[in-house]
């Protein structure tokens, strides 16, 4: 099942349609993806993604571990990849556009919280790891 917080905003042709399809081109790429195999396979319970974009991680995802996955991202436009990859790979995803320095999740609500490849795009790193600890209740792997 998939769900969707927010709707989608209304951009450019470059922006709403080749940005999303070119960064999972490039995001997608090999060396890429074999760290995605290496850290996201122990993922279990409730786990909040931070910035999901297209659903590069879908694929390594034991759903049968996975209870719930939250997919963080502020921008919507990636979704679109990401919804086909989360229904292929049956994980209950529910998206939230949102920047991780605001997480709108309750405090400790999330088993595991996982970021791969989404540091360096977060405006205010500091305030989003504070983030982080409120709502995870135990781990918080960064790839």
């Amino acid at each position: 099942m998939v769900r969707l917080r927010d709707t989608l905003t209304a951009m450019g042709i470059y922006d709403k349609y080749l940005l999303p399809r070119l960064v999972h081109f490039i995001c997608g790429q090999s060396p890429s993806m074999r760290q995605r195999q290496k850290v996201i396979p122990p993922a279990e319970g409730r786990v909040l993604e931070i910035g999901i974009g297209s659903g590069l991680n879908f694929p390594y995802y034991d759903v049968r571990k996975v209870k719930h996955l939250w997919g963080l991202d502020p921008s919507a436009d990636m979704w679109s990849i990401a919804l086909k990859n989360a229904a292929e790979h049956h994980l209950d995803t529910e998206f939230i556009q949102s920047g991780a320095e605001s997480i709108p999740l309750d405090n400790i609500s999330a088993n595991l919280v996982l970021m791969t490849y989404t540091m360096c795009t977060i405006p205010d790193v500091h305030t989003a790891l504070e983030e982080v600890r409120s709502i995870s209740k135990t781990n918080a792997i960064f790839a």
